[in-house]
């Protein structure tokens, strides 16, 4: 959708647009969290000591904060910003690092393609038996922000 919106509106509002997403992003995540973009629409967070299940309740956030902002135009007109996320997860227990990177970066990636091709705007979790939908039900009752459990920092930990 990005080469959509530089199409149409140019190249200042595609910026915008990549900036307000950033910014969104940098509100939620951790100060030891990376948010980088791998190129185009493409956007990459990693999330060290986050399993699952923080992932979504992540994602679930990014998405209701996303939904909520949008980028004027000059025409007084808007546009909307939606984010397809896809989910995986690496436990790093024993392997070769760059192996064990390549398997999570292809999951991920896995679980994005999913994620477009089903819906756009959804969220898809890739595990070992490959990307399925995370229903939109299990991401609103996630949206709401969760409180740390004792002794953590973060609820994401």
């Amino acid at each position: 959708r990005l080469k959509e919106i530089n199409d149409s509106y140019g190249h200042l509002t595609g910026d915008a647009v990549l900036a307000k997403l950033a910014e969104t992003v940098r509100g939620e995540i951790r100060s030891i969290d990376v948010f980088a973009r791998l190129g185009g629409d493409e956007f990459a967070l990693i999330l060290p000591g986050t399993g699952h299940e923080g992932a979504l309740i992540l994602a679930a956030r990014i998405r209701h904060r996303l939904a909520l902002e949008s980028v004027e135009l000059q025409q007084k007109d808007s546009v909307k910003i939606s984010a397809s996320l896809g989910i995986a997860v690496l436990h790093i227990n024993r392997g070769d690092p760059e192996e064990l990177g390549k398997a999570l970066y292809d999951r991920a990636d896995r679980a994005v393609y999913h994620v477009k091709q089903e819906r756009r705007g959804g969220v898809a979790l890739c595990t070992g038996d490959g990307p399925a939908m995370v229903p939109d039900e299990n991401l609103e009752t996630k949206a709401a922000k969760p409180q740390p459990p004792a002794g953590k920092t973060s609820p994401w930990e």
